[in-house]
Protein backbone atom coordinates (compact mmCIF):
# COMPACT_ATOMS: atom_id res chain seq x y z
CA UNK A 1 0.00 0.00 0.00
CA UNK A 2 3.11 2.36 0.41
CA UNK A 3 3.18 3.72 -3.43
CA UNK A 4 4.88 6.59 -3.05
CA UNK A 5 8.46 5.34 -4.05
CA UNK A 6 6.75 4.08 -7.15
CA UNK A 7 7.60 6.86 -8.98
CA UNK A 8 11.17 7.29 -8.27
CA UNK A 9 12.15 3.92 -8.84
CA UNK A 10 9.84 3.50 -12.43
CA UNK A 11 11.65 6.42 -13.62
CA UNK A 12 14.98 4.54 -12.68
CA UNK A 13 13.66 1.57 -14.56
CA UNK A 14 12.48 3.98 -17.52
CA UNK A 15 15.73 5.34 -17.97
CA UNK A 16 17.39 1.89 -17.65
CA UNK A 17 15.40 0.24 -20.39
CA UNK A 18 14.15 2.90 -22.36
CA UNK A 19 10.50 1.52 -22.35
CA UNK A 20 8.32 5.08 -22.08
CA UNK A 21 5.31 2.61 -20.60
CA UNK A 22 7.24 2.81 -16.98
CA UNK A 23 7.74 6.65 -17.20
CA UNK A 24 3.55 6.92 -17.95
CA UNK A 25 2.91 4.34 -14.56
CA UNK A 26 5.56 6.89 -12.75
CA UNK A 27 3.45 9.68 -13.34
CA UNK A 28 0.24 8.22 -12.55
CA UNK A 29 1.59 7.52 -9.46
CA UNK A 30 2.78 10.56 -7.90
CA UNK A 31 1.10 12.50 -5.44
CA UNK A 32 0.26 15.77 -7.01
CA UNK A 33 -2.68 16.97 -5.71
CA UNK A 34 -2.52 16.39 -1.85
CA UNK A 35 1.37 16.79 -2.09
CA UNK A 36 3.43 18.79 -4.96
CA UNK A 37 0.83 20.83 -5.88
CA UNK A 38 0.15 23.17 -2.84
CA UNK A 39 4.46 22.46 -1.86
CA UNK A 40 5.07 24.06 -5.10
CA UNK A 41 2.39 26.65 -4.74
CA UNK A 42 4.21 27.67 -1.39
CA UNK A 43 1.59 26.22 1.06
CA UNK A 44 2.47 23.99 4.26
CA UNK A 45 0.74 21.02 4.25
CA UNK A 46 3.00 18.84 6.39
CA UNK A 47 1.21 19.06 9.87
CA UNK A 48 -0.52 15.69 10.29
CA UNK A 49 0.72 13.57 7.36
CA UNK A 50 2.80 10.55 8.17
CA UNK A 51 6.27 12.07 7.67
CA UNK A 52 8.81 9.27 6.51
CA UNK A 53 5.84 8.46 3.56
CA UNK A 54 6.38 12.12 2.67
CA UNK A 55 9.17 12.63 3.00
CA UNK A 56 10.92 9.74 0.87
CA UNK A 57 8.13 10.84 -1.87
CA UNK A 58 9.55 14.02 -2.61
CA UNK A 59 12.32 11.35 -4.10
CA UNK A 60 9.69 11.06 -6.91
CA UNK A 61 9.13 14.38 -7.25
CA UNK A 62 13.06 14.83 -8.14
CA UNK A 63 12.74 11.74 -10.53
CA UNK A 64 9.63 14.10 -11.76
CA UNK A 65 11.84 17.13 -12.44
CA UNK A 66 14.92 15.48 -13.94
CA UNK A 67 12.86 13.30 -16.51
CA UNK A 68 9.42 15.50 -17.09
CA UNK A 69 11.22 19.00 -16.69
CA UNK A 70 8.39 20.77 -14.85
CA UNK A 71 9.92 23.23 -12.32
CA UNK A 72 7.01 23.08 -9.91
CA UNK A 73 8.66 19.80 -8.51
CA UNK A 74 11.91 21.39 -8.01
CA UNK A 75 9.77 24.19 -6.14
CA UNK A 76 8.03 21.44 -4.12
CA UNK A 77 11.41 19.98 -3.28
CA UNK A 78 13.02 23.56 -2.00
CA UNK A 79 9.63 24.62 -0.19
CA UNK A 80 9.44 21.10 1.85
CA UNK A 81 13.05 21.56 3.12
CA UNK A 82 12.00 24.87 3.93
CA UNK A 83 8.99 23.61 5.73
CA UNK A 84 10.82 20.94 7.50
CA UNK A 85 13.38 22.85 9.06
CA UNK A 86 11.03 24.26 11.80
CA UNK A 87 9.86 21.15 12.19
CA UNK A 88 13.02 19.70 13.50
CA UNK A 89 14.96 18.15 16.48
CA UNK A 90 18.85 19.57 17.14
CA UNK A 91 19.49 15.99 15.71
CA UNK A 92 17.75 16.58 12.31
CA UNK A 93 15.28 14.08 13.16
CA UNK A 94 11.14 15.25 12.65
CA UNK A 95 8.24 14.03 13.32
CA UNK A 96 7.03 12.37 17.08
CA UNK A 97 5.00 9.54 16.53
CA UNK A 98 5.48 9.36 13.25
CA UNK A 99 3.84 13.02 12.42
CA UNK A 100 5.02 16.08 11.64
CA UNK A 101 3.20 18.79 13.98
CA UNK A 102 1.75 22.04 13.93
CA UNK A 103 4.30 24.91 14.24
CA UNK A 104 3.60 27.51 17.35
CA UNK A 105 2.12 25.26 19.73
CA UNK A 106 4.89 23.84 21.33
CA UNK A 107 4.36 20.22 19.98
CA UNK A 108 8.30 19.45 19.68
CA UNK A 109 8.56 20.21 22.77
CA UNK A 110 5.40 18.94 24.52
CA UNK A 111 6.54 15.58 22.77
CA UNK A 112 9.41 15.23 24.90
CA UNK A 113 7.46 14.08 27.95
CA UNK A 114 4.46 12.26 26.14
CA UNK A 115 6.50 10.04 23.67
CA UNK A 116 9.74 7.41 23.24
CA UNK A 117 9.15 7.83 19.14
CA UNK A 118 10.55 11.24 18.54
CA UNK A 119 11.79 10.15 15.08
CA UNK A 120 11.83 7.22 12.79
CA UNK A 121 15.45 6.91 12.68
CA UNK A 122 16.49 4.63 9.91
CA UNK A 123 13.34 5.16 7.44
CA UNK A 124 13.62 8.90 8.40
CA UNK A 125 17.30 9.27 7.62
CA UNK A 126 16.73 7.23 4.76
CA UNK A 127 14.37 9.87 3.35
CA UNK A 128 15.78 12.94 5.08
CA UNK A 129 19.34 12.18 3.23
CA UNK A 130 17.71 11.36 -0.11
CA UNK A 131 15.86 14.53 -0.17
CA UNK A 132 19.24 16.41 0.84
CA UNK A 133 21.52 14.66 -1.86
CA UNK A 134 19.03 15.75 -4.52
CA UNK A 135 18.46 18.97 -3.43
CA UNK A 136 22.49 19.12 -3.40
CA UNK A 137 22.57 17.66 -6.92
CA UNK A 138 19.81 20.54 -8.44
CA UNK A 139 20.92 23.61 -6.76
CA UNK A 140 24.08 23.45 -5.56
CA UNK A 141 23.57 25.25 -2.39
CA UNK A 142 25.88 24.21 0.59
CA UNK A 143 22.72 24.41 3.27
CA UNK A 144 21.75 21.43 2.05
CA UNK A 145 24.92 19.73 2.66
CA UNK A 146 24.38 21.37 6.36
CA UNK A 147 21.72 19.21 6.82
CA UNK A 148 22.79 16.07 5.47
CA UNK A 149 25.73 16.03 7.74
CA UNK A 150 23.59 16.79 10.87
CA UNK A 151 21.29 14.10 10.08
CA UNK A 152 23.82 12.04 9.17
CA UNK A 153 25.74 12.01 12.47
CA UNK A 154 23.25 12.20 14.84
CA UNK A 155 20.55 9.74 13.64
CA UNK A 156 22.04 7.22 11.33
CA UNK A 157 25.45 6.85 13.05
CA UNK A 158 24.04 7.34 16.48
CA UNK A 159 21.64 4.51 16.01
CA UNK A 160 21.84 1.27 17.74
CA UNK A 161 23.78 -1.38 16.11
CA UNK A 162 20.73 -4.27 15.21
CA UNK A 163 21.88 -8.11 16.42
CA UNK A 164 21.71 -11.29 14.28
CA UNK A 165 18.79 -12.46 15.69
CA UNK A 166 16.58 -10.00 14.15
CA UNK A 167 16.32 -7.12 16.56
CA UNK A 168 16.79 -3.24 15.61
CA UNK A 169 16.72 0.47 16.72
CA UNK A 170 13.32 1.65 15.51
CA UNK A 171 12.80 5.20 16.97
CA UNK A 172 15.09 7.89 18.39
CA UNK A 173 14.54 8.76 22.11
CA UNK A 174 15.08 12.47 22.86
CA UNK A 175 12.84 12.81 26.34
CA UNK A 176 13.96 12.76 29.75
CA UNK A 177 16.40 9.37 31.36
CA UNK A 178 16.31 7.73 27.41
CA UNK A 179 17.72 5.06 26.41
CA UNK A 180 18.48 3.86 22.98
CA UNK A 181 15.97 0.54 22.56
CA UNK A 182 15.13 -2.15 19.80
CA UNK A 183 11.60 -2.37 18.51
CA UNK A 184 9.16 -4.79 20.24
CA UNK A 185 8.74 -7.18 17.12
CA UNK A 186 11.93 -8.69 15.26
CA UNK A 187 12.77 -7.09 11.68
CA UNK A 188 11.01 -4.22 11.40
CA UNK A 189 10.37 -2.21 8.14
CA UNK A 190 13.41 0.09 9.38
CA UNK A 191 15.85 -3.17 9.38
CA UNK A 192 15.67 -2.82 5.58
CA UNK A 193 16.38 1.10 5.07
CA UNK A 194 19.02 0.93 7.90
CA UNK A 195 20.98 -1.54 5.14
CA UNK A 196 19.65 1.15 2.41
CA UNK A 197 21.26 4.06 4.45
CA UNK A 198 24.46 2.26 5.15
CA UNK A 199 24.70 1.59 1.65
CA UNK A 200 24.25 5.12 0.48
CA UNK A 201 26.84 7.00 2.84
CA UNK A 202 29.41 7.10 -0.08
CA UNK A 203 26.82 8.92 -2.04
CA UNK A 204 26.87 11.89 0.15
CA UNK A 205 30.56 13.02 0.23
CA UNK A 206 31.36 14.36 -3.12
CA UNK A 207 29.44 15.56 -6.03
CA UNK A 208 30.61 17.02 -9.41
CA UNK A 209 29.63 19.03 -12.40
CA UNK A 210 31.60 19.48 -15.71
CA UNK A 211 33.94 22.33 -14.52
CA UNK A 212 33.82 21.73 -10.55
CA UNK A 213 34.05 18.87 -7.78
CA UNK A 214 32.46 19.76 -4.67
CA UNK A 215 33.42 18.65 -1.53
CA UNK A 216 30.69 17.62 0.37
CA UNK A 217 31.93 16.05 3.84
CA UNK A 218 34.88 15.93 5.70
CA UNK A 219 35.14 12.00 6.07
CA UNK A 220 39.02 10.15 5.31
CA UNK A 221 38.24 9.16 1.67
CA UNK A 222 39.75 8.90 -1.78
CA UNK A 223 37.69 10.23 -5.29
CA UNK A 224 38.56 9.41 -8.78
CA UNK A 225 36.61 11.85 -10.88
CA UNK A 226 36.53 11.11 -14.82
CA UNK A 227 36.01 13.65 -17.05
CA UNK A 228 37.08 14.67 -20.49
CA UNK A 229 40.24 16.73 -19.72
CA UNK A 230 41.50 12.97 -17.64
CA UNK A 231 41.02 11.50 -14.46
CA UNK A 232 41.52 13.36 -11.39
CA UNK A 233 42.36 11.48 -8.12
CA UNK A 234 41.93 13.28 -4.76
CA UNK A 235 42.66 12.17 -1.52
CA UNK A 236 40.96 13.51 1.98
CA UNK A 237 42.51 12.93 5.17
CA UNK A 238 40.29 14.26 8.45
CA UNK A 239 39.92 13.21 12.12
CA UNK A 240 36.86 15.56 11.71
CA UNK A 241 34.50 15.92 13.66
CA UNK A 242 36.70 14.43 16.68
CA UNK A 243 39.45 17.19 14.56
CA UNK A 244 39.08 20.19 12.97
CA UNK A 245 41.02 20.20 10.31
CA UNK A 246 40.86 18.66 7.10
CA UNK A 247 43.53 17.89 4.22
CA UNK A 248 42.78 17.39 0.56
CA UNK A 249 45.92 16.06 -1.66
CA UNK A 250 46.02 15.96 -5.42
CA UNK A 251 46.92 12.68 -6.34
CA UNK A 252 46.09 12.57 -10.09
CA UNK A 253 45.10 16.28 -11.79
CA UNK A 254 44.16 15.36 -15.51
CA UNK A 255 44.57 18.02 -17.06
CA UNK A 256 44.81 20.45 -13.98
CA UNK A 257 41.48 22.64 -15.29
CA UNK A 258 39.44 22.26 -12.74
CA UNK A 259 37.95 24.17 -9.78
CA UNK A 260 37.58 22.41 -6.05
CA UNK A 261 34.19 23.68 -3.79
CA UNK A 262 34.26 22.97 -0.42
CA UNK A 263 31.26 23.31 1.64
CA UNK A 264 31.85 25.62 4.71
CA UNK A 265 29.07 25.04 6.94
CA UNK A 266 27.02 28.11 7.88
CA UNK A 267 27.90 27.30 12.07
CA UNK A 268 32.26 27.47 11.20
CA UNK A 269 32.39 31.11 12.23
CA UNK A 270 36.22 31.66 11.49
CA UNK A 271 37.18 28.86 8.73
CA UNK A 272 40.27 29.36 7.04
CA UNK A 273 41.44 27.63 4.01
CA UNK A 274 44.75 27.75 2.33
CA UNK A 275 45.96 26.34 -1.16
CA UNK A 276 49.82 25.45 -1.00
CA UNK A 277 49.61 27.50 1.84
CA UNK A 278 48.23 30.15 0.33
CA UNK A 279 45.06 31.90 2.38
CA UNK A 280 41.22 31.57 0.51
CA UNK A 281 37.99 32.88 1.39
CA UNK A 282 36.30 30.50 3.31
CA UNK A 283 32.94 32.39 4.22
CA UNK A 284 30.70 30.71 6.14
CA UNK A 285 26.96 29.35 5.08
CA UNK A 286 28.44 28.99 1.62
CA UNK A 287 30.84 27.08 -1.17
CA UNK A 288 34.11 28.21 -0.84
CA UNK A 289 35.38 27.82 -4.92
CA UNK A 290 39.16 27.44 -5.74
CA UNK A 291 40.80 27.52 -9.11
CA UNK A 292 44.50 26.74 -10.05
CA UNK A 293 46.55 25.20 -12.84
CA UNK A 294 46.65 21.89 -10.56
CA UNK A 295 49.26 19.70 -10.35
CA UNK A 296 49.93 16.08 -8.23
CA UNK A 297 51.07 17.04 -4.76
CA UNK A 298 49.06 20.39 -4.27
CA UNK A 299 47.25 20.59 -0.80
CA UNK A 300 44.33 22.48 0.13
CA UNK A 301 44.02 22.74 3.84
CA UNK A 302 40.67 23.80 5.61
CA UNK A 303 40.17 24.25 9.29
CA UNK A 304 36.15 23.93 10.29
CA UNK A 305 35.99 25.25 13.71
CA UNK A 306 33.30 23.60 15.81
CA UNK A 307 32.60 25.93 18.23
CA UNK A 308 29.88 24.56 21.15
CA UNK A 309 26.06 26.73 20.76
CA UNK A 310 22.77 25.13 21.75
CA UNK A 311 20.07 24.90 19.66
CA UNK A 312 16.36 25.70 20.96
CA UNK A 313 13.97 23.15 20.49
CA UNK A 314 11.63 25.29 19.48
CA UNK A 315 10.96 29.43 19.64
CA UNK A 316 7.65 28.72 21.96
CA UNK A 317 11.13 27.13 24.69
CA UNK A 318 14.07 29.00 24.29
CA UNK A 319 15.85 27.70 27.09
CA UNK A 320 14.82 24.51 26.37
CA UNK A 321 17.86 23.92 24.50
CA UNK A 322 20.29 20.80 22.82
CA UNK A 323 23.95 20.98 23.20
CA UNK A 324 25.73 20.58 19.95
CA UNK A 325 29.70 21.10 18.51
CA UNK A 326 29.94 21.91 14.70
CA UNK A 327 27.12 19.10 13.27
CA UNK A 328 27.21 17.16 16.44
CA UNK A 329 24.63 16.89 19.59
CA UNK A 330 26.00 16.20 22.35
CA UNK A 331 23.67 14.32 25.25
CA UNK A 332 24.05 14.13 29.28
CA UNK A 333 25.24 10.75 30.25
CA UNK A 334 23.71 8.81 33.37
CA UNK A 335 20.84 11.74 34.48
CA UNK A 336 19.82 11.57 37.96
CA UNK A 337 15.85 11.92 38.80
CA UNK A 338 15.03 15.34 38.24
CA UNK A 339 17.59 17.16 36.37
CA UNK A 340 15.25 18.31 33.86
CA UNK A 341 13.76 20.84 36.37
CA UNK A 342 17.88 22.14 36.87
CA UNK A 343 18.72 24.92 34.60
CA UNK A 344 22.21 23.87 33.17
CA UNK A 345 24.29 26.63 32.05
CA UNK A 346 24.87 26.01 28.50
CA UNK A 347 27.85 26.21 26.88
CA UNK A 348 29.52 28.60 29.44
CA UNK A 349 30.16 26.26 32.34
CA UNK A 350 31.60 23.10 29.89
CA UNK A 351 34.97 22.56 30.38
CA UNK A 352 36.84 19.87 28.23
CA UNK A 353 37.57 16.01 29.48
CA UNK A 354 39.89 15.20 26.89
CA UNK A 355 42.03 17.15 24.22
CA UNK A 356 40.01 15.30 21.33
CA UNK A 357 36.59 17.62 21.84
CA UNK A 358 34.64 14.53 22.52
CA UNK A 359 33.39 14.52 26.28
CA UNK A 360 32.63 17.63 28.31
CA UNK A 361 31.97 18.26 32.21
CA UNK A 362 29.56 20.75 33.88
CA UNK A 363 28.70 20.74 37.65
CA UNK A 364 24.84 20.48 38.02
CA UNK A 365 23.24 21.15 41.76
CA UNK A 366 27.00 19.83 43.05
CA UNK A 367 26.81 16.26 40.57
CA UNK A 368 29.21 16.12 37.80
CA UNK A 369 27.36 15.31 34.19
CA UNK A 370 29.47 14.63 31.24
CA UNK A 371 28.46 15.50 28.02
CA UNK A 372 29.25 13.16 25.08
CA UNK A 373 28.32 12.96 21.66
CA UNK A 374 24.68 11.30 20.94
CA UNK A 375 26.74 8.93 18.33
CA UNK A 376 29.25 7.70 21.14
CA UNK A 377 26.35 6.42 23.15
CA UNK A 378 25.63 2.63 23.44
CA UNK A 379 23.13 1.29 26.23
CA UNK A 380 23.39 4.38 28.97
CA UNK A 381 20.57 6.45 29.92
CA UNK A 382 20.93 10.03 28.47
CA UNK A 383 18.82 13.91 28.39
Amino acid sequence: VETYVNPENLSHVANITGDDKYRKLAVHYLLDREWFDPLAAGIDVLPEKHAYSHTVALGSGAQAYLNLGDAKYLRALTNAWRFLEPQRFASGGWAPEEQFVHLGQGKLAESLKTSKAHFETPCGSYADMKLARYLIRLTGRPEYGDGLERTLYNTMLATRLPNSDGDYPYYSDYGAGAEKRYYHRKWPCCSGTLVQGVADYVLNAYFHDDDALLVNLFVASEVAWKRAGGTVAIVQATDYPAADTVRLTVREPGDGRFALKLRIPAWAKGATLRVNGKSENAPPGELATVRSRWQAGDTIDLVVPQPLRTVAIDADNPKLAALMRGAVMYVGLNPWEGIGEQPVHLPGSLSPLSSSGQAYRTVVAGRDLVFVPYFTVDTQRYN
